[in-house]
């Protein structure tokens, strides 16, 4: 029962394109790097706190089933990042204190805003008790959106076997758990099943480590993963890797007139002589958003997810083809530094060997 009600997690291409976030007119590439962003915050909040992988595999899950349903100008991606992995240590059953959650999240915010200083987050201040507060409410939002069905299955589950049964050794298997890891700050955990994105992350940590595999039947058709599927997995992370260091975006409409208002006031006041510092910036852990506390008991319930009918599957040589000429022309020049933290970029001529190994010929 419970993963039937986790199949409705996975969405269409269509209704990918159609979010919520994109219907209050904020763009592709905007959402995306939002949700990059949120997803590396857990990551390293987690790698901090010392919690295990599944506690931010978890936590990045609900960051990106969430902004499925809701949008990141009504819900601030700090803020909800923050929450997700909160609810993840104690759906993973690996609790932190709250204040060390809190603490930990605030330092690994305004070390990517590039803070030269980085006063501590006191417990029992203002500011401290305004961010547990919205950790709360966030954590209740979040449990009312999914109809508490919040199970997550992982597909680091299908490495080992996957691995073990195509005898590829352990250091195929730890750079494809690697980019597994990586694959959390893609929408691919909402739009195909484990052991889809699996097959994806062995196929390129193969291809970066030049690992011979079965090609005759192809090797991913004995683990019942379509080729039309792999193929996008493969794509998506490999543009993954070709993009730049995610970075914070405002989004919300009511903080850009307060910046803009701000901006305006200060050019307006003159500098007093021999005082060229610039202003104090807000040390808020977690800025921009309406505050959703006083309208909690507002939130709609979650939607279920609109069923979408196609003409049929497309045609997979058709559309690798599409895709790699695609993807060829966002190589050509000179190419993006991979994202920190990621695992090593595969290989530039995978894109243009991807179809000959992947397509039956013919």
């Amino acid at each position: 029962m419970i993963y039937n009600l986790i199949d409705n997690f996975y969405l269409t291409d269509e209704q990918l394109a159609n979010t919520p976030s994109r219907q209050h007119d904020i763009d592709e590439e905007t959402e995306a790097t939002l949700r990059i962003y949120g997803c590396e915050l857990i990551q390293e909040a987690g790698i901090l706190l010392k919690c295990p992988q599944a506690v931010m595999a978890t936590g990045q899950v609900l960051f990106q089933r969430f902004y499925c349903r809701k949008s990141l100008k009504d819900f601030n991606a700090r803020r909800m990042a923050l929450a997700c992995l909160f609810l993840a240590t104690k759906l993973e059953e690996n609790h932190r204190r709250t204040r060390d959650i809190l603490m930990v999240f605030d330092r690994v915010i305004k070390r990517r805003e590039g803070s030269k200083s980085l006063p501590l987050l006191i417990p029992e201040t203002r500011e401290y008790d305004q961010m547990k507060e919205r950790v709360i409410t966030y954590e209740r939002i979040l449990l009312k959106t999914f109809g508490f069905i919040i199970h997550a299955v992982h597909p680091h589950k299908y490495v080992g076997s996957f691995v073990h049964s195509l005898e590829g050794g352990n250091e195929l298997q730890q750079l494809a758990w690697n980019i597994l890891n990586d694959s959390y700050r893609t929408t691919l955990c909402v739009r195909f099943k484990g052991n889809v994105v699996a097959a994806g992350a062995i196929y390129l940590a193969a291809r970066r480590l030049q690992v011979p595999l079965p090609d005759n039947p192809p090797w991913w058709e004995a683990f019942k993963v379509p080729t039309e599927q792999l193929v996008e997995v493969v794509l998506t992370l490999n543009d993954l890797y070709q993009r730049p260091k995610a970075h914070y975006i405002e989004v919300n409409p009511e903080v850009l007139r307060s910046q803009a208002v701000s901006g305006a006031a200060k050019q307006l006041t003159p500098t007093p002589e021999g005082n060229d510092s610039p202003a104090p910036q807000d040390s808020s852990l977690i800025r921009g958003g309406p505050d959703v506390t006083s309208q909690q008991q507002g939130v709609p319930p979650a939607a279920a997810p609109v069923a979408t009918t196609t003409a049929g599957p497309p045609n997979a040589k058709d559309m690798l083809a599409d895709a790699i000429a695609a993807a060829q022309q966002r190589l050509q020049g000179n190419a993006l530094p991979a994202a920190a933290g990621a695992a090593p970029r595969p290989d530039p001529d995978v894109l243009s060997t991807v179809h000959q190994e992947l397509l039956p010929q013919g």
